[in-house]
């Protein structure tokens, strides 16, 4: 089964946005993480701040499964970011 978003974020009031956040914000660092808080060191803001909540989450996961810090920079943090981004 392919994975959906099946929440319009465009559509929840803005009280349900800012508390879906706050959680999010509490799964940064693990597999529960959902996509929606910002969880990136600033030099990588260009590449995740228009991001998928897909693809935030897939390069979480990645940094992750490589032992990255999710919040740090390095040369393979970048590599995954372009590798997701699809930027060379």
């Amino acid at each position: 089964m392919a994975e959906k978003n099946l929440l319009n974020l465009e559509t929840v009031p803005m009280e349900a946005l800012r508390a879906i956040y706050e959680v999010d914000k509490e799964f940064i660092g693990t597999r529960s993480y959902m996509g929606i808080a910002c969880f990136w060191n600033n030099e990588y803001s260009r590449f995740l701040r228009d991001a998928s909540i897909a693809t935030r989450k897939s390069i979480h996961l990645k940094f992750l499964a490589g032992n990255l810090d999710v919040t740090g920079t390095s040369d393979l943090h970048l590599k995954i970011l372009r590798y997701f981004c699809g930027i060379r």
